[in-house]
């Protein structure tokens, strides 16, 4: 009997995943989060729409309210899903930036890993969410508390993991920041 080869794509181990910063429960936590504050906020806008939709010139021939219920909650729940699946995006992103641009830079939370992307990612865009929503606020996006929060969160998330990156250089530790401010400010598109 011959030896057969080993169908080990990787026998020499070079194209290893790097290990997670933040922990893919964390992750599913924060899609979740932000998935219910944006339920919330669905049903407290729904009113809103329907009022809107009613003062519309283009809807005016439109006589039946059902059909006009129908279509709101049709468009809102598509809008949910919509925004879910961004906010999963949104999230990959973040960790994979993570992952790949600034391993090593995390902390832990008992069995759970958090990184700084982590951080500013699932505290900024979980964070606006909640304002939104326990402020029953039609649209958080423009207000000056919102590039504020953002900012704050971007700027301070890093802090939080000194002793992982306080030794590296200049140009590393401008990076972490540069990337926890961006990905914070990416919260402000949802």
């Amino acid at each position: 009997m011959t030896n057969m080869p080993s169908l080990k794509t990787d026998p020499d181990g070079l194209h290893e995943h790097p290990k997670r910063s933040t922990s893919a429960v964390l992750w599913t936590a924060a899609v979740l989060a932000t998935g219910a504050f944006l339920w919330v906020r669905t049903q407290q806008l729904h009113p809103l729409i329907v009022e809107r939709v009613h003062k519309a010139p283009e809807l005016s021939h439109v006589t039946n309210e059902g059909v006009l219920e129908l279509s709101v909650g049709i468009g809102s729940f598509l809008a949910f899903v919509l925004s879910i699946a961004l906010a999963a995006i949104y999230f990959s992103l973040a960790s994979v930036l993570e992952t790949r641009v600034l391993p090593g830079v995390r902390g832990a939370l008992g069995n759970l890993t958090i990184g700084v992307l982590g951080t500013s990612s699932i505290v900024s865009l979980v964070g606006l969410q909640a304002v939104a929503s326990f402020g029953q606020l039609v649209s958080i996006k423009g207000q000056w508390y919102s590039f504020a929060f953002v900012a704050l969160v971007g700027v301070t998330a890093p802090f939080l993991f000194t002793a992982c990156w306080d030794k590296r250089p200049a140009l590393a530790r401008l990076l972490t920041f540069g990337l926890s401010l961006g990905i914070a400010a990416g919260s402000l598109l949802f």
